[in-house]
């Protein structure tokens, strides 16, 4: 009977502990996103992944809100959709804790060429007389398109005006003479850049393939 009345008693205890340790809640301490940064064209469309600590948090909900819902809006899941061109910033916050994250979008046609390309870039080096001082072909060069401002691309070293079609061209007359010009189709390159000194002509020629976005 003794040990009866001890075993019951050792179960409420252990109810009692495991109900109390149900009660405590572990707050929230911080939230991050997949990406900081997000590129889209208009109508396109991309999921942000919020990731909310402790990993055994209670309250693991997070709300989200877009800055300007006319170039981007934001679902309850983090679906992003790009409406037009132009910037927003996509805000995750946690329900318990009210801790933010955020992710800046940037809704532009050049997006769809942003990325890594690799391919043969060529150097030719020709003296004012004819004469090929240098001449060198080189395979698998990997070449990096960022935007900039301004209808802009960043093309490794160079900066090219762009429009939606692909082609993009540079001329500038303050250091020697320099042109640029080429196009992108697709997910490829071609880019002829000539620099004109008074002594000797530098001629570059790329063509790649893209291999990330």
């Amino acid at each position: 009977m003794k040990n009866k009345f001890f075993t019951c008693l050792l179960i409420l205890v252990t109810g009692c502990v495991l109900l109390f340790s149900s009660c405590i809640k572990e707050h929230v301490t911080g939230v991050t996103l997949n990406k900081t940064t997000l590129g889209l064209l208009p109508d396109e469309s991309e999921t942000l992944i919020a990731t909310v600590y402790p990993d055994d948090a209670t309250n693991r909900k997070v709300t989200w809100k877009s800055s300007n819902s006319q170039v981007a809006t934001v679902t309850d899941n983090g679906l992003v959709t790009a409406v037009t061109d132009g910037n927003a910033l996509i805000t995750a916050t946690t329900k318990d804790g009210k801790k933010t994250a955020t992710c800046s979008v940037i809704v532009d046609y050049r997006n769809k060429w942003v990325g890594e390309y690799m391919g043969e870039h060529m150097h030719i080096f020709v003296a004012r007389d004819g004469t090929i001082l240098a001449h060198d072909t080189r395979e698998n060069t990997i070449f990096n398109v960022s935007v900039l401002s301004d209808s802009c691309l960043r093309i490794d070293a160079w900066e090219v005006k762009i429009n939606a079609d692909g082609c993009f061209k540079h001329y500038d007359s303050q250091h020697g003479h320099l042109q640029c010009n080429g196009n992108i189709r697709g997910d490829s390159i071609n880019m002829i850049s000539t620099y004109t000194s008074p002594g000797a002509t530098s001629k570059d020629t790329f063509k790649g393939k893209k291999t990330s976005k």
